[in-house]
C-alpha cells in the first residue's frame, strides 16, 4: 500500500508542477507571486487526481492504460527525424504532432466505450470545448462584442451540432454539412488568425479542430458502416492507424502552418549546417557549402554510432533477462552468451565512434 500511494503521490506531484511551471507560469500568469503558483499547484494536484479517477472508470485495465500512453506517442518518431532534414518541420509540426495522437488515442478510448456514433459525437463535442476555450484565450476576441467575436465563439459549436444530428438515420446531409462548417472553422479560426509561433491559444485552437475532424471522421465512418475499418481490431491495429493519421496530420501542417522566420532559419544552418535536400535553399542562402555540411555532420558515421547504440541497449537487456531465466530453462544460456558477445562488439563500435565524433581537431 504504501509504495502504491508513493508511487501515485510521485505522479500527482510531477503532474502539477509541470502545469504550473510549463503551462501556467508560461503562458496563463507570468508575473505572479511564488505564493499564487504554489496555490495554482494545489489546485492542480486536486484537479489531476478527479481526471485520473474519472479515467478509470473509461479505462478497463492497466493494460488498457499502458497501450494509451504507448499511443500518446505513436506517429511522432518521423518527425523527429525529419525536421533535421527538412526546414518546414518546425514548432507547429510537433504541436500538431502531439495534439493529433492525443486526438486519435482519445477517439479510439471514447469508441471503444461507448461505441462509433456515441463516442464521436462525445468526442466533437470535447473538441469544440477545447476549440471555444483557443478563442477565449485569445486578447483579440475580449475587448468588445462584435459580428467577428460573436463568429469566433459560435463556430466551434457548429460543427457539433450538425454531427449529433447526423445520428438520425439516412439523413447523410448533416455530416456534408458537419464537414463544411470545419473547414470554414479552420479557415476563420486557425489559417486567417494565426501567424508565427504557437502560443496557448493557438495551440488549443488547433488541439480543438483536430478533436473535432477526429470525431467526424469516426461519425461518418459509421454512418456509413464503415467504422470496423478503423475500429475493429487489436492494439496493434489501433496503433498503426494513429501512426499513419498522426504522420498525415504533421505533414499537412508542415505546408499549411506558419513557417518559421527564415532568418532564423539562416541562422540555424550556419550554427548547425544541417544536410538533407529539404535545407538546400535555406544553405545557399545562408552561404554554407556541401563540403562544409559533410564536414561538420559525419552522417554515416553517425548512423554507425545511432545502430551499435542501439543494439547495445537491446542485447544488454535480452542478455540479462536469459541470464535469469536460465536457472529454470538451461537451453537459454547459449543466447545470453551470444547476446553478451554482440553487446561487448556493439559497446566497443559504440565507443570508437564516440571517440572519433568528438575528438577536436589538432590546431597546426
Amino acid at each position: 500500500i504504501a509504495a502504491n500511494s508513493s508511487t501515485i503521490l510521485t505522479h500527482l506531484n510531477w503532474g502539477s508542477s509541470y502545469l504550473v511551471h510549463d503551462f501556467y507560469r508560461r503562458f496563463v500568469k507570468q508575473n505572479g507571486t511564488e505564493s499564487h503558483y504554489v496555490n495554482v499547484g494545489r489546485v492542480s494536484t486536486i484537479l489531476l487526481y478527479v481526471v485520473a479517477a474519472a479515467l478509470s472508470y473509461v479505462l478497463t485495465s492497466a493494460q488498457q492504460a499502458f497501450e494509451v500512453l504507448l499511443s500518446v506517442g505513436a506517429g511522432t518518431g518521423s518527425l523527429y527525424v525529419i525536421r533535421w532534414y527538412w526546414h518546414r518541420v518546425n514548432a507547429w509540426s510537433e504541436v500538431v504532432a502531439m495534439v493529433a495522437s492525443i486526438a486519435i488515442t482519445s477517439m479510439f478510448v471514447l469508441c471503444g466505450k461507448f461505441g462509433a456514433g456515441p463516442g464521436g459525437v462525445a468526442l466533437a463535442s470535447i473538441g469544440a470545448l477545447v476549440l471555444l476555450l483557443g478563442v477565449a484565450t485569445d486578447a483579440a476576441y475580449k475587448p468588445e462584442l462584435s459580428f467577428r467575436t460573436a463568429i469566433g465563439y459560435a463556430l466551434p459549436f457548429i460543427p457539433v451540432a450538425f454531427v449529433a444530428l447526423s445520428k438520425v438515420p439516412g439523413e447523410p446531409v448533416y455530416l456534408v454539412l458537419a464537414f463544411i462548417a470545419l473547414g470554414f472553422a479552420v479557415r476563420r479560426l486557425f489559417v486567417s488568425d494565426v501567424a508565427g509561433d504557437p502560443t496557448l491559444h493557438t495551440s488549443l485552437r488547433l488541439a480543438g479542430l483536430l478533436l473535432i475532424a477526429a470525431g467526424l471522421l469516426v461519425t461518418g465512418l459509421h454512418a456509413v458502416g464503415a467504422s470496423d475499418t478503423l475500429l475493429a481490431g487489436g492494439f496493434a491495429h489501433r496503433t498503426i492507424w494513429t501512426v499513419a493519421l498522426t504522420t498525415v496530420s504533421w505533414l499537412i501542417a508542415c505546408f499549411v502552418a506558419p513557417a518559421t522566420d527564415k532568418a532564423t532559419l539562416i541562422s540555424f544552418v550556419r550554427k548547425v549546417k544541417p544536410a538533407g535536400p529539404g535545407w538546400a535553399g535555406i544553405r545557399a542562402e545562408a552561404g554554407v557549402s556541401d563540403a562544409e555540411v559533410s564536414e561538420s555532420n559525419h552522417t554515416v558515421l553517425a548512423f554507425v554510432g545511432w545502430a551499435s547504440g542501439v543494439t547495445v541497449i537491446w542485447s544488454a537487456l535480452f542478455a540479462i533477462g536469459n541470464f535469469l531465466y536460465a536457472a529454470g530453462d538451461p537451453s537459454r544460456l547459449t543466447m545470453a552468451w551470444v547476446l553478451t558477445a554482440t553487446f561487448v562488439i556493439s559497446g566497443l563500435i559504440l565507443l570508437n565512434v564516440v571517440q572519433r565524433l568528438w575528438a577536436k581537431p589538432v590546431e597546426a
